[in-house]
């Protein structure tokens, strides 16, 4: 299928001319409105900076170019995530499609669990492309799809035009295109990339590092999760004294907040702005004595658990920083359990931020 569109861009005003045809795989047909809505999607930001905005060299989706869909790219190859390819060695040459998932779980599932439980000694997997598709087409928003190009003139062989047989020129080069689920177009973001491999064999680091901007929501859900298993755990000045100590649970915490009266509290644990820091609210009163009377307690309804008491701040050599602020009391409307009346920072010898480390 051939396909033209030119976009004139002046200042912020988009024009986009009609194409001739729609992919057949999602059931469109050109109307009189599609000028306007190509108008109103091109003008929302792109997800990637610099890509040439839409070049319909090929469309990778036409039924001409059916092919099954894959996870094995030879005897010894297994890619890290369902591929498509098509070759022809005197017209459009060697081209894969990659659905790229855009989760950690998915990404896993395609890495990890697809095959686990098959022999691969027997196993046929000419039968897994039906099976492959409909995983992908239930969930075709959870993937970035990219195709890899490389034309004819790039391409050599040995004993007839077969994915077995061909292999790359000197110098070959490749067009990365990515399809724009929105306005279900391909856009060329790279053209003439000078390449080594062949284009099955693009894995997933490929694409999330040369298109970073497709992926900064997934890698920063696959930094928090990191950041969660990092922060979890027991923590305390001295690992040896083991009733002063800060425990950590995903949302929820465990506090020494005073030794005087035996005062222990729970924790609210909020994610802060700054990378790597937590906001420590108080939750509620655990335990507490009355060895001192004249010493400070907790009246659970005074204390405010909404204020921040503490942020907690985990650092690159695995160790953590407190910075804390001190429970509000809304009765008296001032802070306490300030300085040394903060276990922690007693035992600290009254220096702030307090230093944690892991004790588990």
């Amino acid at each position: 299928m051939k396909c033209a569109i030119k976009v004139f861009i002046s200042f912020s005003i988009l024009l986009s001319c009609q194409k001739t045809q729609d992919l057949k795989t999602q059931g469109d047909k050109i109307n009189q409105n599609l000028q306007q809505d190509l108008k109103e999607n091109l003008k929302e930001n792109r997800t990637v900076k610099n890509s040439i905005p839409v070049a319909n060299d090929i469309n990778f989706f036409s039924e001409k170019y059916s092919s099954p869909f894959e996870l094995v790219i030879d005897e010894s190859n297994i890619s890290d995530h369902p591929f498509q390819r098509y070759l022809n060695c005197a017209d459009e040459g060697y081209f894969s499609i990659h659905y790229i998932p855009k989760s950690k779980d998915d990404k896993t599932f395609w890495e990890k669990e697809f095959y686990s439980k098959i022999d691969f000694n027997t196993h046929n997997f000419t039968k897994d492309s039906p099976k492959i598709k409909k995983l992908i087409s239930d969930n075709f928003a959870n993937y970035n799809i990219f195709a890899v190009w490389v034309k004819e003139k790039f391409l050599e062989k040995n004993n007839g035009c077969t994915v077995e047989s061909i292999y790359l020129t000197k110098n070959a080069k490749a067009d990365i295109f990515y399809y724009n689920n929105h306005i279900k177009i391909w856009e060329k973001f790279k053209e003439g990339v000078i390449v080594e491999k062949l284009p099955p064999y693009y894995d997933s680091d490929y694409f999330t590092s040369e298109f970073p901007n497709l992926f900064s929501n997934q890698k920063e859900t696959v930094e928090e999760e990191q950041n969660i298993v990092k922060l979890n755990g027991n923590w305390a000045v001295d690992c040896r004294n083991e009733l002063t100590t800060l425990d950590i649970n995903n949302a929820t915490g465990f506090l020494s907040l005073n030794s005087n009266n035996a005062i222990f509290i729970n924790l609210k644990v909020e994610k802060a702005a700054n990378k790597n820091a937590y906001n420590l609210k108080y939750a509620s009163l655990s335990s507490q004595q009355a060895y001192y009377k004249d010493q400070l307690m907790i009246v659970d309804e005074e204390i405010s658990k909404e204020k921040v008491i503490g942020q907690f701040i985990i650092k690159n050599d695995g160790k953590a920083e407190l910075l804390w602020t001190g429970l509000y009391n809304l009765k008296k409307q001032k802070l306490e359990f300030v300085g040394k009346d903060f276990l922690l920072i007693s035992e600290n010898g009254g220096r702030t931020p307090v230093i944690l480390e892991r004790c588990d």
